[in-house]
């Protein structure tokens, strides 16, 4: 049998940064057993980093050279401060910057609480989860309750997915200033719009059509849904993130069944224990200039 081989870009940053990893760890006064184990052994890896075990079971290592997951975790420790955070999303503690690129993109280490059946738990696992056996078998109402979850994910990505794509295009024309003078403006329209017409929801989702605010009108569509789906039986704990960190000023643009899970610890309030959490939230959308560009000390 052929011996494992970690993937070598990431198991070279780690060492080289090993020292500095350390240093992080005691400023963040966690334990030495936060450390990525050796010898090193990744538990996955996705598109753009992997994943690690530590010696404490709760908790992972993950290297990574996704830019807008390490916008939104260092946002997401910044709001924690604040008491702005949802256990909807996996719950991080710290991150760092590597001194290291690979394919051309910086790359960043991050702690995390561990999650499983990552990749669009079923509902059967959603079930086991809450009642820690092997059945019972789901019925025809968590069948239902499950596909009107997956269907209220689904409608959420596309539309905030619509939105990012505006922001990454006027980003690109406007300079800094005139950029956050629109975002404002989106954002406004969007806060002042309580109902929605159906016209109006047509009109914006047409290719090419010139209405002015559609940034502002997909937020606002996500906003409804995010609540339609925290008040779901499956959607409870996604639905509830989605909602805090975009009233926050983060729209999370990338949440699929493929970044979705079951978390492992203990039950913790406001966390339903049969719900999926966000595992993986990436290309978030920055709605306030002031949490834009977040520092992020580099090892």
């Amino acid at each position: 049998m052929a011996e494992y081989v970690n993937p070598p870009w990431s198991e070279k940053a780690i060492k080289k940064s090993w020292d500095g990893l350390q240093l992080k760890l005691v400023s963040l006064g966690v334990p030495p057993e936060w450390m990525p184990v050796e010898p090193l052994r990744e538990l996955g890896c996705g598109h753009y980093g992997c994943v690690y075990s530590t010696s404490d079971p709760k908790i992972v290592f993950k290297v990574t050279t996704d830019v807008t997951e390490s916008v939104f975790v260092a946002n997401y420790l910044k709001l924690r401060e604040q008491n702005i955070y949802s256990l909807g999303v996996v719950q991080y503690y710290g991150i760092v910057g590597l001194n290291f690129k690979h394919r051309g993109r910086p790359m960043f280490a991050i702690w995390r609480e561990e999650v499983s059946l990552t990749g669009c738990p079923s509902v059967e696992d959603s079930l086991h989860k809450m009642w820690d056996i092997k059945g019972p078998q789901a019925g025809q109402y968590e069948h239902r309750e499950w596909n009107d979850f997956v269907r209220q994910l689904r409608n959420f990505k596309d539309h905030a997915h619509w939105a990012r794509t505006i922001s990454v295009e006027k980003r690109r024309r406007y300079d800094e200033d005139a950029y956050w003078n629109w975002m404002d403006d989106q954002i406004r329209h969007a806060r002042d719009t309580d109902d929605l017409s159906e016209g109006e929801v047509m009109r914006a989702q047409t290719s090419g059509s010139r209405y002015p605010y559609k940034f502002g009108l997909f937020a606002r569509m996500c906003e409804m849904m995010s609540q339609e789906m925290g008040s779901s039986y499956f959607g409870v704990n996604v639905g509830n993130a989605l909602e805090t960190y975009l009233d926050a000023g983060l729209l999370l643009a990338d949440v699929h069944c493929g970044n979705i899970g079951m978390y492992v610890g203990e039950e913790i309030d406001m966390r339903q224990p049969h719900a999926p959490i966000i595992t993986d939230p990436g290309h978030s959308v920055v709605l306030k200039r002031e949490l834009d560009n977040p520092e992020i000390d580099i090892v």
